[in-house]
């Protein structure tokens, strides 16, 4: 064979496949280094909610914060979808002044705010089938912008003798609004009156 032939060949599979696969329909795209899920259509869309708990108990009229390393499992939904569990930030309060027993708990008069990252990712059992892979994919993207229904359902926080105990939050119930182009959702401060 001629080698213009040859050359001219390969050139059309050259170009059909730079044409080919040039193309990804929009499509969001995750990189394990960069926590914000990016399309091609240059938009940003969120994959974390922030939030911050402050739990504290009533003692004498007056509130007293809980002193803890950081707050565990917060269970939080999104229109009836569990996410992950996750924990907060921790928080040095070794050296943090006013700390006495009351009760239960370690606490003081400084308001003291858990400052929680929650990824957006739904909990998932045991995966089988393709339609649940999807399913999975679907959720853990993005959320859509929007309105939805945000319930903080429960978190662990550390008692004075170590141990961890459950706390349920059945009212803390708020509205989550995603706005286009941004990476995560403040969903605000709560404060919560451990009883």
């Amino acid at each position: 064979m001629d080698k213009r032939i040859v050359t001219f060949i390969i050139m059309i599979c050259f170009i059909f496949l730079s044409i080919s696969c040039s193309s990804d329909g929009g499509y969001p795209y995750y990189s394990y280094d960069d926590p914000t899920i990016y399309s091609t259509s240059d938009k940003v869309m969120p994959t974390e909610v922030i939030l911050f708990i402050s739990p504290y108990i009533e003692h004498d009229g007056q509130k007293k914060y809980i002193v803890a390393d950081n707050l565990c499992n917060l269970s939080l939904k999104v229109n009836k979808k569990s996410w992950q569990p996750t924990d907060s930030y921790v928080m040095d309060t070794l050296h943090l002044n006013g700390k006495e027993t009351i009760g239960m708990y370690r606490v003081t008069n400084q308001k003291l705010s858990y400052p929680f990252a929650v990824d957006i990712k739904v909990v998932t059992g045991e995966l089988t089938t393709a339609g649940q892979y999807v399913e999975l994919l679907n959720n853990y993207l993005s959320l859509q912008p929007g309105s939805y229904i945000c319930r903080v359902e429960s978190f662990d926080i550390k008692t004075a003798a170590g141990t961890l105990e459950k706390i349920y939050t059945p009212a803390l119930i708020c509205p989550l609004d995603v706005n286009e182009n941004y990476a995560s959702v403040n969903l605000g401060s709560f404060e919560v009156l451990i009883e």
